[in-house]
């Protein structure tokens, strides 16, 4: 499972003497990972403080009774994860989505993946650019996860090299899950739009009422 990360950054001032010109600045920065509940301090220099609005300086997570998500910048590719914490009662064609603004996505680096477990064994499908469940459009993508009947332990994800084409860009995830069995055309009457569903899936017409409205997840790049 990917780590969900904060990034802190941190000045600490240390007076060698009371002259100022003998002050020394020292620079540090702290990672905490909030799923392990760890955490590791590291000095850092003062050009890479100076330069904070170049540092993701979180990776933005989202909780409810029955799942969560989690979406993460690394190094120029953007990772998002829904875990199912209970079993839903409706196993159909659920959308998992990414928008982007101020980046380019390079949709030949797509991978997606449906992770579950079924009669004790843990099994996974998995989602490229190629497959007919994923649906592309200029400003992001979704795949249709269609969640396998009789699993259980549902964790899926996705993956993407993306290209900033603006300074403090940014991109936002939803996952949006149907709460009646619907079909995969169904599934993607939807357009990518700031104006649907978790800030990304903009489904049309009496589907919208289909899914279950979920909040979204953002980041800046």
């Amino acid at each position: 499972m990917k780590k969900c990360l904060l990034i802190l950054l941190l000045m600490l001032i240390i007076p060698n003497v009371v002259s100022a010109d003998n002050i020394d600045i020292k620079y540090y920065k702290t990672i905490i990972d909030k799923i392990n509940n760890t955490s590791y301090t590291s000095e850092i220099t003062q050009d890479e403080y100076d330069n904070i609005k170049e540092i993701s300086l979180f990776s933005t997570y989202h909780e409810t009774e029955y799942k969560k998500i989690l979406i993460e910048d690394i190094a120029g590719e953007i990772f998002m994860q829904v875990d199912w914490k209970k079993n839903p009662a409706v196993r159909s064609y659920d959308v998992i989505a990414l928008r982007g603004v101020g980046v380019t996505f390079d949709y030949d680096s797509i991978n997606g993946n449906q992770q579950y477990t079924i009669n004790g064994n843990m099994s996974k499908i998995n989602y490229d650019s190629t497959t007919e469940n994923v649906k592309l459009f200029s400003n992001g993508f979704g795949i249709s996860m269609n969640l396998v009947n009789g699993a259980s332990n549902y964790s899926l994800s996705l993956n993407i090299n993306y290209f900033k084409d603006i300074n403090n860009a940014t991109i936002y995830g939803s996952y949006q899950h149907a709460q009646r069995n619907i079909t995969l055309s169904q599934s993607q009457d939807y357009d990518i739009s700031a104006n649907g569903l978790g800030g990304v899936i903009d489904f049309n017409g009496s589907v919208r009422s289909y899914f279950d409205g979920m909040g979204g997840v953002s980041i800046t790049v």
